[in-house]
């Protein structure tokens, strides 16, 4: 299965794909669907698991839960949602996914596609928040990666499309001198970007330098002055998106 750069709310028609081939402890279990008529519909159980975040995640999940409304007419959908914490781990969640026989699991963030990965090789799994799925998944180094898994995952990455982030940059930047790439080495996240962005500015012939802080070790006035450091030095400054 292949990992595509696409938009959230695009996640839904793979699920939709997957679903459709293949065949807890509940935060929230909700129909998508309804029976129409006297006719009742099959139900499709998926298992929705939650790692611990932020609003970014909610967006995710109602834009899942859009696309299941207008695209499983067929089915009477239940979305099992759980949110992971301290007491009730994403192991936990995927382990009683995996036992319900969810046709599908659906993850939001790094712990929940590990977690879903490591106790099943047959369930298919579709992934969101996450940018570097080739470290999320032990995958081989292959800087010439097709987005191909080879395994029961796919899903979305949220990583930026560094050839769009440099065109935006040229295009906002008329004195493009140079670039300066402000990222936190200990953030597997910020590398991930820096390195297909350096390509491009490469390519491009424009001048970059790499500007480290250590988070959470450093101090705000430190941070401060290496921030400022790298704005006087760059005509513009590159901060990596995070993955949530």
């Amino acid at each position: 299965m292949k990992i595509k750069k696409v938009s959230v709310v695009s996640i839904c028609i793979l699920c939709m794909v997957l679903t459709l081939c293949a065949c807890g402890k509940s935060e929230s279990s909700t129909n998508s669907t309804n029976t129409t008529g006297n006719v009742s519909k099959p139900a499709l159980n998926i298992g929705i698991c939650v790692g611990e975040g932020d609003e970014y995640y909610n967006e995710i999940l109602q834009g899942f839960d859009a696309g299941v409304s207008d695209y499983f007419t067929d089915y009477n959908v239940i979305l099992n949602t759980v949110t992971a914490d301290e007491a009730y781990t994403t192991d936990m969640i995927c382990s009683n996914f995996i036992a319900a026989n969810s046709p599908l699991i659906f993850t939001i963030g790094e712990n929940s596609l590990q977690s879903a990965r490591n106790q099943t090789n047959t369930i298919p799994i579709v992934s969101a928040a996450l940018m570097d799925y080739e470290r999320a998944l032990g995958l081989p180094e292959n800087k010439d990666w097709d987005g191909l898994t080879k395994t029961n995952v796919t899903g979305v990455s949220s990583a930026p499309i560094m050839s769009d982030v440099l065109s935006l940059m040229i295009e906002a930047t008329p004195q493009l001198t140079s670039v300066g790439i402000l990222y936190c080495p200990n953030d597997p996240d910020s590398s991930c970007q820096n390195k297909p962005l350096e390509k491009y500015l490469d390519q491009a012939g424009i001048p970059w330098k790499e500007y480290e802080f250590y988070s959470p070790e450093i101090s705000n006035d430190a941070a401060k002055e290496i921030t400022e450091f790298a704005c006087q030095e760059s005509s513009v400054l590159f901060i990596p998106a995070k993955s949530s």
